[in-house]
């Protein structure tokens, strides 16, 4: 926890019936994001590029997991 400033979640928009399970995930995750508040901390810009970098390769490999790209 903590290793990095962002916090990413991806969500569809699906048309249909509330997804309870997915709903509950969801929950569970915001929760322990906040269990592991601490204070910010300031980030050079280099870093946050790198930060922002590792985040979006992170995304792009769940979403090819997921066969969604």
């Amino acid at each position: 926890p903590m290793e990095t400033p962002y916090k990413s979640v991806l969500i569809d928009k699906a048309v249909g019936e509330l997804d309870f399970d997915s709903l509950s995930l969801i929950e569970n995750a915001i929760a322990t994001c906040k269990k592991f508040q601490v204070q910010e901390r300031e980030f050079l810009p280099e870093v946050q590029a790198d930060f922002q970098m590792i985040d979006r390769s992170l995304m792009e490999s769940a979403l090819d997991a997921a066969k969604l790209i």
